[in-house]
């Protein structure tokens, strides 16, 4: 009698996804040519399968984009490789995906952490995918090399505002640094407290200007609960008791 498969190989979900998932590759020479680019891209392989299939419970996706982060030269778009891309194939394939996108002998000469947030924000725009839950993957040992002469002034340089508002549950992972640039995103890249939030106007689900033309700020969590929690379904006739 042949061994019982784990359940997370067992059967994949079939219920719709919601999750809107962005994976950046680094393939900077300090990367590329570094210890852990070959292991990130058999984990990026396994990372998508598993988010596209629902395994284990892992949430499924909705949309997915993968695209290198940075370029030849300053704030160069770069291809976002969408979900069709790696669809209905095994982990072995979309490795092998991976590897045709990102092969070792193309290397990025700028690691440019704020072109690729940006792209991020224009493709949530454009797809209409604002305020589904959104993740944001970085394979990469999170040195940047734009915005100062000191690593300090870098990272400070970096601009998480155009992810503001997309989505009232953003997550960002960085993977693969070493503790001291893990400390430099935690301690200096400019972003929001834990007890903040951002308020947009006009609202999200109000007609109106495009995302990046509407007012958009932090405001403490709790104002934002009691507006979006209480106020408005009042307003709308929801009143609770």
């Amino acid at each position: 009698k042949p061994a019982a498969r784990p359940a997370a190989q067992e059967k994949a979900s079939t219920a719709g996804g919601r999750l809107v998932l962005f994976a950046g590759v680094d393939i900077s020479g300090s990367f590329m040519n570094g210890r852990y680019f070959d292991d990130s891209i058999q984990f990026l392989a396994r990372y998508l399968h598993a988010h596209l299939n629902g395994y284990g419970g892992i949430e499924k996706v909705h949309s997915l984009f993968v695209g290198s982060i940075g370029g030849e030269k300053y704030e160069e778009a770069k291809t976002l490789y969408p979900i069709q891309t790696f669809q209905d194939r095994s982990i072995e394939q979309i490795e092998a995906e991976l590897r045709k996108i990102f092969p070792t002998q193309r290397v990025n000469k700028y690691t440019d952490f704020n072109s690729f947030f940006e792209q991020v924000a224009d493709m949530v725009d454009s797809k209409k995918l604002i305020l589904k839950p959104l993740s944001i993957v970085l394979l990469t040992d999170g040195l940047p090399d734009l915005g100062g002469n000191s690593n300090q002034e870098k990272f400070r340089s970096m601009k998480l505002k155009p992810l503001e508002g997309l989505s009232r549950n953003i997550t960002l992972r960085v993977l693969y640094t070493d503790a001291v640039t893990a400390k430099g995103w935690r301690d200096e890249v400019p972003g929001l407290r834990g007890d903040e939030g951002i308020y947009v106007y006009p609202f999200l689900w109000a007609d109106g200007p495009p995302l990046e033309k509407r007012s958009r700020g932090p405001v403490p969590i709790e104002e934002l609960w009691t507006l979006h929690a209480i106020e408005f379904p009042r307003q709308l006739g929801g009143k609770r008791d």
